[in-house]
Order: C-alpha cells, then sequence, then structure tokens
C-alpha cells in the first residue's frame, strides 16, 4: 500500500471529518463576568504592537440561551447581549465583561426562567399561551446583542427596533431603556456617521403595515440621541426590513428590500418566534433604491432592481462621469432566508461540511445615476478564482474612507459553517487579495483601525475576537492592515461565545 497516498488522505480528510471541533463551544454560553483584568500581548517573531495603538474595543453579542430553568432561546440571536471591553495599548489588554441588565433580563435572572417576551427564534419547549401575551407585549424586544454606538458622550446597544439601551461605558452598568417615541416600528442597527461632521443618522419606519408606511431619515446633531430632527421621508408600497443603510458626503443611499414580519402571523405566534413570520416578496416584487439629499431631504433619485436582500452595506461614494452624477454602493447580498436558518444553533451544530468553498452571499456594486434616475449592478473583481473572497459579510472598512471612493474592505467569509477565512479585499487590484485562517479557530468581523497620520488607506490594525476549538479558549487578534498577517494576540481569561459587532473609542474609557 501507498502510505505517502494514505497519509495525504487522511491530512485532506481530517478537517472535513473533525470540523467541529470546539464548534459546539463557540456556540455556547458564557455567564461569568468580570473586571480589568490584566492581559499581555504575545508577538509574532519579531513584530511589535505598535505605540501608537491607544484606545477601547467594544464587542457586543449574544452569551446566555438560558436562566437554568428549562427554556432554551434555540436561535442564537435571541440569546441576552454581553459587552466585552478591551482597554488597549501597546504593552497590552485590560479585559472586562457584563451583560447588560435590561428589565427583561432582571425578570429572566430572577425568575431563573426565560419569562414571556418578544423573540425572533423559537423558545424549546414553548408552552406560552395567549394568556402570555399581555406580557410578551409589556417586556417588549428589549435585549439589544448586535450593535455598540458612542453617540456624543453616550454609549448604546441597539438592534433593528427603535428601543436602545444606554449603558456607562467605564463600569458596563445598564443605565436605560430608551424609546425614542417617534411612532417607529423599526430602525437601523447601525447608526451612520454624516460625512464631515459628528452627527449621525438613522432611519425609521413609522406607520402600519399593510396599510401605510413611511421611511424617514433623522438627523442626530452631535450624536444627541434625545434631539432628533427630521431630514426627509418618503412613502412605500411594501414592508421591509431595513438592517443598514449608506451616507455619501451629500446622501443617504436606503435599499427597501421586499421582506418583511407578516403581523397575522405574528398574533398567531403570540410576538414570539417571529422568524417564522418573515415574508418574502422578492419572486414578484422589486426592491427599491432611494436616495435622499442630506441637505435638502429630497428625494433625487428612485430606482429599482430586482428582489434582493442585503445584510450589510460596505460603503458608498460619489462620482461624476460624463456630465452625469452617479452613487457607488457596494453591499453584501444574503440569501432572505439567512435571517432563520443561519442563527439557528440545531441547524448550525448539525452542518456538515462538503468541502465546498463558497457559500451563497454576493457582495455587489450597484452605479446609481441620479442624473437619469438609472442604476446598474456589477460584481468585483476577482482574479485569485477562490469565490469567498466575494462572499463575506461583516465588512468594515478604514473609517477615514466612509463615504468616499476606496479600495480596501475586510470581513469574514464563513464557509460551510466551521471554516472561516477572514479576507482583505483589494477592489482595485483583487490580484492583491489577502486571507487569514487557521482550521478551528472561529472569528467575527475584523475591524479597521487607522494609523494616526497615514498616507495608506490600509496602513493600520485590525482587531478580531477568535476562539481556538482546539483549547476552547478565546484570544484577541492583532493583524497588521498592510500584509495582513499576525502581529500579536492576547489570550483572554474567559472564551467569547459567536460574538456580533463592535466599536472603537480613540480613548481609555
Amino acid at each position: 500500500m501507498n502510505f505517502s497516498i494514505l497519509l495525504f488522505s487522511i491530512i485532506f480528510c481530517l478537517p472535513l471529518a473533525f470540523g467541529q471541533v470546539g464548534f459546539k463551544k463557540w456556540l455556547g454560553d458564557n455567564i461569568n463576568e468580570f473586571e480589568n483584568i490584566e492581559v499581555a500581548w504575545e508577538v509574532e517573531g519579531d513584530k511589535s504592537v505598535p505605540e501608537w495603538l491607544s484606545g477601547t474595543y467594544l464587542k457586543n453579542g449574544p452569551a446566555i440561551s438560558n436562566f437554568g430553568g428549562e427554556k432554551q432561546y434555540a436561535n442564537l440571536v435571541d440569546g441576552w447581549g454581553k459587552i466585552n471591553k478591551f482597554n488597549i495599548d501597546s504593552d497590552g489588554v485590560k479585559v472586562s465583561a457584563k451583560f447588560l441588565r435590561t428589565p427583561t433580563f432582571v425578570k429572566c435572572e430572577e425568575a431563573h426562567e426565560i419569562v414571556p417576551h418578544i423573540t425572533l427564534g423559537p423558545i424549546v419547549p414553548d408552552d406560552w399561551t395567549l394568556a402570555d401575551l399581555a406580557e410578551i407585549g409589556s417586556n417588549r424586544a428589549d435585549n439589544t446583542a448586535v450593535t455598540i454606538t458612542r453617540m456624543g458622550n453616550e454609549f448604546i446597544a441597539s438592534t433593528d427596533l427603535p428601543i436602545i439601551n444606554i449603558f456607562n461605558v467605564t463600569s458596563l452598568e445598564h443605565i436605560q431603556l430608551f424609546d425614542p417615541k417617534l411612532g417607529s416600528t423599526a430602525s437601523s442597527a447601525h447608526w451612520r456617521r454624516e460625512p464631515g461632521t459628528n452627527n449621525m443618522l438613522n432611519v425609521h419606519i413609522q406607520g402600519t403595515a399593510g396599510i401605510w408606511e413611511s421611511i424617514h431619515l433623522y438627523r442626530y446633531p452631535d450624536g444627541d440621541l434625545h434631539h432628533p430632527e427630521e431630514v426627509g421621508s418618503f412613502h412605500i408600497t411594501h414592508s421591509t426590513m431595513i438592517h443598514m443603510f449608506s451616507v455619501t458626503e451629500n446622501y443617504a443611499v436606503i435599499f427597501v428590500y421586499p421582506i418583511g414580519i407578516d403581523g397575522g402571523c405574528a398574533m398567531e405566534h403570540l410576538l414570539h418566534n417571529l422568524m417564522e413570520c418573515v415574508h418574502w416578496k422578492g419572486e414578484k416584487t422589486s426592491t427599491d433604491i432611494v436616495v435622499m439629499s442630506l441637505k435638502s431631504g429630497e428625494v433625487v433619485s428612485h430606482t429599482y432592481t430586482e428582489g434582493i436582500y442585503a445584510t450589510h452595506h460596505i460603503n458608498a461614494y460619489e462620482t461624476f462621469e460624463e456630465d452625469s452624477e452617479k452613487v457607488v454602493v457596494d453591499l453584501v447580498r444574503a440569501p432572505w432566508y439567512a435571517l432563520a436558518n443561519f442563527t439557528d444553533r440545531d441547524a448550525m451544530l448539525n452542518w456538515e461540511d462538503s468541502g465546498s468553498m463558497s457559500n451563497s452571499f454576493i457582495l455587489s456594486r450597484y452605479t446609481i445615476d441620479i442624473t437619469h434616475n438609472e442604476v446598474v449592478e456589477s460584481a468585483w473583481s476577482n482574479d485569485l478564482d477562490i469565490p469567498y473572497l466575494n462572499q463575506f459579510d461583516f465588512p468594515l472598512i478604514n473609517p477615514e474612507y466612509e463615504g468616499r471612493p476606496y479600495c480596501y474592505a475586510y470581513g469574514q467569509a464563513i464557509v460551510e459553517q466551521f471554516r472561516q477565512y477572514l479576507v482583505k479585499k483589494n477592489i482595485c487590484d483583487s490580484s492583491q487579495d489577502k486571507v487569514w485562517f487557521v482550521e478551528n479557530h472561529y472569528t467575527g468581523e475584523p475591524f479597521f483601525i487607522p494609523r494616526p497620520g497615514a498616507e495608506l488607506e490600509d496602513d493600520g490594525v485590525l482587531l478580531v475576537t477568535v476562539m481556538n476549538g482546539l483549547t476552547e479558549s478565546s484570544y484577541l487578534l492583532l493583524l497588521d492592515g498592510l500584509t495582513f498577517e499576525t502581529i500579536a494576540m492576547a489570550h483572554l481569561p474567559e472564551f467569547i461565545p459567536m460574538s456580533i459587532h463592535a466599536t472603537w473609542v480613540p480613548e481609555q474609557v
């Protein structure tokens, strides 16, 4: 027998056979809270952590799926939000972690059980009845485990619902469940900075689904959460769900997807397991692309493309070509059913790795001709012909290039659930695309921090929380923005389950 062939076969097949090493742990809970544990950087080779790197990295994500009773959240995104805080400098990291103790979280904690409230996925077992509907409506959905945003001097955690949680960024203590009282049924988890200012922007959906709905864009001067100013609004002909929108120097670009939650179904489900009520109309209904002036609030362009759904926008910017004013928007197209299926715990744990090198996400560019009210879709180039290089999600860019022409985007490409590639995409020259990958290491959103005074767009570092599936422990990974190679890692005192979005504050808070 040719043992070299046998050895090659074993080595090749091992990643597929044992592709779930540590994966269950990564999808699990971590109920431990702690404060200011110091961790040193472990530097790679002769590299060094930049002296200029100093600030606070905040990461949000679900970390508890039950409270000691018989009930459990079946969908990961229903897990209660836990904030991990990293005070970082060139010497090391101070790590803290605490749950957002919202009113409903406290009730669950005191009852040692999941109390009736609005959920996206199923509760197992589900014995809530019509008698619980009033309590479900009262408790609402105050678990904001998706994003963290600095609004002026306040820090908030958000989802795509209008209510948000304000917390103390130093102690991580919950301060207030804040309702903007704008009469909104939905908003966007991703607040956007208005380029060249300290103003923040967000969209709100108002009205009654199936009768009359409109989208309103609000400006928050200097990030003042409590005094929004309406920029403009427009009527929509079908319900929608908007997780993110784009902003250029002069415009907001809003994609109105043909997807929404069926109200009748939601009531039948007693306002929980709402993912079962997501209604997709994309086979027959197009996606509206609306461009609104940030100065006047006027809709300057309203075009249509095929029925699509997108999770995240990457960037947008303005161009002038052949007497035409255009806006370029790059976004991540996702299958609409990803909302529920791709975060279902059982589906993720029972996934079988086929060995494929691609997934079902698509990076698309939309060039909107404002002058002629036309839109063209195109794809990014892929000179290395590696499918997942143009299939990543959780995209981020150098924040100094938001709303401007750019060349680099960073993201996480998940292939067959278990293989998680970090990607540096060179949009201007895809032959220079780069990948960071370690088998059985589970990653997340790569957050780019530019070097102060840098002239090159990719001159900076990236932070990523990673769990080593073999040791079932987590580390904070520091990557070189130029080479996309490891600079250092800080091994954390506790493992961090699958998390979602982060933010960076260039100061110690």
